[in-house]
């Protein structure tokens, strides 16, 4: 009885970590810096036909030395009208690099515009938010440690080709909700086949991926992003936490009858 409960056991530790190795289908951000990924927004119950991206990179260095500092835009900060979060100095002296860069897919992928990205983060961990005018992620950021530009261009770009670039109306840093927020907001908002400049946080902390959303209207596209961090940067699927639990339940249970 033993040997059959330790092997049920075996099974579902194993279980576990082909849950977690498949079930979340982005980079491991432990990986040597820059990091590229690609992350897919689906609107929310998994509605076919709804369904957007957000290309991003993260760098332990400064890829945008290249461009001038006339180009960098900084949130304004809600609590404290026309103060920013961060300045052209916060950024070139910050440690970590978190860009992004929304595409909306030519129809038969999307079908509508988008207006926000909203990503949910402590105030405490970010030096600078804002965007770059002009910037594309695809060929305009450089590795620090090469100076080449380190192309992103991950198998299955969904912008159309000589998609324009939408900068946002609004950049803006929440301090006053709960949960605190960066929203970058577009209006006009950023057409099918189009897609926004490159934006961007700075901090002093390594990634973890997190829930964020991107908005049209009423529609929510819900998805997981790299977002500064002081934790460990790893967050299980439910089902992954689930089986783990599980595992851990029965050992209690074996040695408990033991």
């Amino acid at each position: 009885m033993k040997k059959t409960i330790w092997c049920m056991t075996l099974l579902i530790c194993f279980g576990v970590l082909t849950q977690t190795a498949f079930a979340l289908p982005l980079p491991d951000l432990t990986s040597p810096c820059p990091i590229k990924g690609e992350s897919e927004f689906i609107k929310g119950g998994g509605t076919t036909g709804l369904t957007t991206y957000v290309d991003w990179m993260v760098c332990n260095g400064d890829m945008t030395t290249h461009i001038d500092n006339s180009k960098f835009v900084f949130s304004e900060i809600e609590g404290s009208p026309g103060t920013y979060r961060g300045s052209i100095t916060g950024y070139r002296n910050s440690t970590y690099y978190y860009y992004y860069q929304i595409e909306n897919p030519l129809p038969g992928i999307n079908t509508t515009t988008l207006s926000t990205l909203s990503l949910d983060i402590d105030p405490m961990l970010i030096v600078s938010a804002g965007y770059i005018l002009g910037a594309d992620i695809d060929i305009d950021l450089t590795n620090p440690s090469t100076s080449a530009v380190e192309l992103h261009n991950i198998t299955g770009e969904y912008e159309a080709s000589g998609a324009s670039l939408v900068v946002p109306s609004t950049s803006s840093f929440d301090d006053t909700s709960v949960p605190q927020n960066q929203t970058w907001s577009f209006s006009p908002e950023i057409p099918l086949g189009d897609e926004s400049v490159i934006l961007f946080l700075t901090c002093y902390y390594p990634p973890m991926y997190s829930q964020a959303t991107i908005l049209n209207g009423a529609i929510g596209y819900d998805g997981q992003l790299p977002i500064p961090t002081t934790d460990f940067p790893i967050i299980p699927e439910p089902t992954s936490l689930f089986l783990l639990l599980s595992a851990i339940g029965t050992i209690f249970f074996i040695r408990k009858r033991q």
